[in-house]
C-alpha cells in the first residue's frame, strides 16, 4: 500500500478484498518501527513530504512480501486450502530454455533453501558502509564512488584487455553466517559497457556477468545457498543458485571480488544470513 501525499494510505479500492489477501502498509512499518524506539529518518526520507520510504523500508517490506509468499508455497507442498484451490489449475508449463521440465518443485526447493526474510549476519552496502566495508582494492582498481549523481556503487575500471594486471586485484569483503548460510550479492546489469567478476569464498568461485541483453541498466540479485557444495556449472542469469561456497554455519570468512572481463564492473552490495 503506498501512502499518498497526505500521509494517508488509501484503500478506497480495497473495501471488500478476497478473504485469503494479506493487506501490508508502509505506514504500518513505519509506526512499529518509531513505536519500538526506531527513528523516522531511518525508514523514510527527509524531505519528501511523505511520499516516499527508504530505502530500509523497501527491503522490510520486501522481507514481508516475500515470507507470505513463502508461506503460500508451504501451503501449496502440505495439502491445504490453497493447494485445494491450486488442484483447478493447468499444470505449469516450462520454457524451452528451462532444464527442469516441472520448475515448480525447484522453485519450492529455491523457497525453502534460500529463506529470504532473514536478519542479515553482514550488510555491506554503498551508501552505508561500516568500518569493515572496504573503500578501495589494493591497486585501485576498485573504488567506492558515484558513476552518476546519487548511484554509490564498488565500481572496477580495468583494461578490456583479456590479461590485463588489473584483474588480480581483488575487492575483499569480511562476512559472517548464521546456522543456514546465505550469501546475496547484488551488481549491475546492462546492455552497454559491463564487463564480468569473479566472486571467491573458500578458494571456490563463480562469474557474474555484467551484460544481459535486455535493453536497460538495472540493479541484479544473486542468492547463493552458501553452504551448499561448490559447482563448475555457470550460474547464468537467475536469481537464486542452488549450489554454493560449502560454508560452515556460524563461520566467517572474506567474500573476494575481482574484474575479470570487460572494462567496468559495478557492485552494488553483499549480504550474508
Amino acid at each position: 500500500m503506498v501512502p499518498n501525499r497526505d500521509g494517508e494510505t488509501n484503500r478506497s479500492y480495497m473495501q471488500d478484498p478476497p478473504p485469503r489477501l494479506h493487506e501490508v502498509s508502509f505506514l504500518d512499518v513505519v509506526e512499529a518501527h518509531v513505536q519500538a524506539g526506531g527513528k523516522l529518518k531511518d525508514v523514510w526520507i527527509p524531505g519528501m513530504n511523505m511520499v516516499h520510504p527508504a530505502r530500509r523500508a523497501h527491503e522490510g517490506f520486501a522481507d514481508v512480501i516475500c515470507r507470505l509468499f513463502n508461506a503460500e508455497l508451504d501451503a501449496l507442498d502440505s495439502g491445504g486450502p490453497a493447494a485445494a484451490a491450486a488442484d483447478d489449475l493447468e499444470p505449469p508449463v516450462a520454457r524451452r530454455d528451462f532444464d527442469d521440465p516441472d520448475p515448480l518443485p525447484w522453485l519450492h526447493e529455491a523457497s525453502s533453501d534460500v529463506p529470504h526474510s532473514c536478519m542479515p549476519v553482514t550488510r555491506h552496502v554503498p551508501d552505508a558502509p561500516t568500518k569493515a566495508t572496504p573503500r578501495r582494492s589494493r591497486r585501485g582498481t576498485w573504488q567506492l564512488a558515484e558513476d552518476s549523481p546519487g548511484k554509490p556503487g564498488w565500481i572496477a575500471q580495468g583494461s578490456p584487455t583479456a590479461r590485463s594486471p588489473k584483474q588480480d586485484d581483488w575487492l575483499e569483503f569480511p562476512v559472517a553466517f548464521g546456522s543456514r548460510p546465505v550469501l546475496t550479492v547484488q551488481f549491475v546489469k546492462s546492455y552497454s559497457g559491463m564487463g564480468d567478476a569473479e566472486v571467491r569464498l573458500l578458494e571456490k568461485a563463480y562469474t557474474l556477468r555484467g551484460y544481459w541483453e535486455s535493453s536497460s541498466s538495472q540493479a541484479f540479485t544473486v542468492y547463493f545457498n552458501a553452504s551448499a557444495p561448490h559447482s563448475a556449472e555457470p550460474i547464468g542469469e537467475v536469481s537464486y543458485v542452488r549450489h554454493g561456497f560449502g560454508v560452515t554455519p556460524n563461520s566467517e570468512g572474506t567474500l573476494q571480488v575481482r574484474l575479470v572481463a570487460g572494462a567496468k564492473f559495478k557492485l552494488l552490495g553483499v549480504f550474508t544470513c
